[in-house]
């Protein structure tokens, strides 16, 4: 092991230690929402234009994506691996067309949408007795970053998850020790949530301890563990707007 692996696995251990004895303190949750409204209102321009999309692995199954969203999709794949059991066996995503009986364009245009398992998640049914509702757990992954559960909806339609966020810059995972611009990135938005930072390019000490007291308010200390990877880039930038 290197001197600098070395270093991060023993500032990893010291900020674990300090979450765990109660040293970092716990700062009160930001909760934001963001209305149900167009993409083309959020950053992510004319539906069904394929320029912007991007093929990513959702639960092993190559499928297109929008570019400005694969950052918190990455979150909430990460979060529902985390906390459930529920692996969908079919997702579908971009669909160039306009909602059933509507003149809106679904998200599913935008390649902002999934439909997980249809069969088992019917457009219309009690969410109560559908497969992804069966698992509350999966459902409140994909929420805690920001994407709408159609199963919600008065008329319900729970295979259905779409992003109702900003458009996102995607980052690169940022282990302790990390040094360079996606440091200071990090920084930049530590300060804008009020968490104290170094201000230097380098992830460590109290830069460090920001990040862990960020990832324990949001519940998610257990995911990423002071390394900064999607479901942290992706809270921090949610709360930062």
């Amino acid at each position: 092991m290197d001197r600098r692996r070395i270093t991060a696995a023993l500032l990893s251990a010291l900020v674990a230690a300090a979450v765990a004895l109660g040293l970092v303190e716990r700062s009160p949750r930001v909760e934001v929402e963001f209305p149900v409204s167009s993409p083309a209102t959020r950053g992510f321009g004319a539906p069904c234009d394929e320029a912007d999309f991007t093929q990513v692995t959702i639960f092993g199954r190559e499928r297109t994506w929008n570019r400005g969203a694969v950052l918190p999709l990455r979150a909430a794949v990460a979060l529902a691996r985390a906390w459930s059991d529920y692996v969908p066996r079919e997702v579908q995503t971009y669909n160039c067309r306009k909602i059933a009986g509507s003149s809106t364009w679904s998200h599913h245009a935008w390649a902002l949408a999934l439909d997980f398992d249809p069969a088992d998640n019917a457009y219309g049914r009690d969410p109560a007795g559908t497969l992804v509702g069966s698992h509350p757990e999966f459902v409140r992954a994909w929420e805690r970053v920001g994407f709408v559960w159609g199963g919600r909806w008065s008329t319900p339609d729970a295979m259905h998850f779409e992003w109702d966020g900003p458009r996102m810059r995607n980052e690169a995972n940022v282990p302790p020790g990390e040094r360079g611009p996606e440091v200071k990135r990090l920084e930049g938005l530590l300060a804008e949530v009020g968490l104290p930072v170094r201000r230097d390019g380098r992830y460590e000490g109290k830069d460090l301890i920001s990040v862990a007291a960020f990832q324990k308010r949001n519940g998610i200390v257990a995911v990423e563990r002071v390394v900064v990877g999607p479901v942290t880039w992706t809270l921090l930038q949610l709360e930062s707007v």
